[in-house]
């Protein structure tokens, strides 16, 4: 959602108050969605995000090029999903370790495996959750650049550009792990 964050991120740094919030994206449809029960979702989503986030971050978002936008993005994500910085952390980072050029298929179940052994409540969870959340995270590591696709899942020569190493590293260090591996 890198076009309907940015428009997000100008809106969010206008410290807008929750009316003109709903506005904005209810009424005035500023994320360009068909119904505006789906602008809400998104644009929840998109603020939870940015609310974990360093300001000097979403300013970025707002004002950048579309390559360093994504990667703040990123790094949003993984403020946001404990999971998802799990699996850059077990998963993406092991691959690039043991210089694997694809991640496997079964890396997910494995890494499902060893997550449950920690947090055994998401055992409840259904197996269509489970399967939306690899989706997810996958989707979300193509649209990153990590992966070549979803479908190939090609581990892709990615670079965290300075920028954003820096502004990271700067107000959310402990993320650098989860998406630098040079």
């Amino acid at each position: 959602m890198l076009v309907e964050s940015k428009q997000l991120a100008r809106l969010y740094l206008t410290q807008p108050t929750p009316e003109r919030w709903r506005e904005a994206i209810e009424v005035e449809n500023i994320l360009q969605k068909k119904t505006p029960a789906t602008s809400k979702r998104q644009a929840a989503l998109v603020k939870k995000r940015f609310q974990l986030m360093n300001i000097e971050l979403i300013e970025q978002i707002a004002n950048s090029d579309n390559e360093l936008a994504t990667q703040l993005l990123f790094a949003g994500a993984l403020l946001h999903s404990q999971l998802l910085y799990d699996y850059m952390i077990k998963v993406y980072a092991q691959h690039i370790k043991r210089l694997e050029k694809t991640i496997y298929r079964y890396a997910w179940e494995n890494f499902w495996e060893e997550s449950a052994l920690l947090d055994p409540s998401i055992n409840q969870w259904s197996t269509a959750t489970k399967t939306k959340l690899s989706q997810v995270i996958l989707r979300i590591l193509s649209q990153a650049k990590y992966i070549e696709t979803t479908k190939n899942m090609e581990i892709a020569p990615f670079h965290l550009r300075p920028e954003a190493l820096s502004v990271i590293r700067l107000h959310h260090p402990h993320l650098i792990a989860a998406m630098e591996f040079n």
